[in-house]
């Protein structure tokens, strides 16, 4: 969440992130860092709480990975130069869904 939070303080972040020539890279960066936040997160409290029911455990995961990039997005608003996007914070939710999917599949 730091590196996240981090890189949200910058006016231009992709700066420091490799230069493609293709499409929406942005959005690339949001789904693979969302999807390591939310196999993070759901593998920590998975392990952190072993008495609750996996799916439960997961669908707090998840809800932490989502509220978090809805903050992450209004985080930006504050931050010269950047704007938060709705469709980044939906390609944020899809990415915390995978990897919360991915660590409940790995539990299991």
């Amino acid at each position: 969440m730091s590196l996240i939070f981090y890189l949200s303080t910058l006016s231009e972040p992709l700066k420091l992130l490799p230069d493609v020539d293709w499409g929406p890279i942005d959005k690339v960066y949001h789904l693979a860092e969302y999807t390591v936040l939310g196999a993070l997160v759901a593998h920590a409290l998975l392990h952190a709480s072993p008495g609750f029911p996996p799916g439960s455990t997961c669908i707090i995961a998840w809800l932490v990975v989502v509220v978090y990039g809805a903050s992450d997005e209004w985080h930006q608003s504050f931050v010269p130069g950047r704007d938060p996007a709705i469709y980044d914070w939906v390609v944020d939710s899809i990415g915390g869904t995978l990897g919360v999917l991915i660590a409940y599949l790995r539990r299991r």
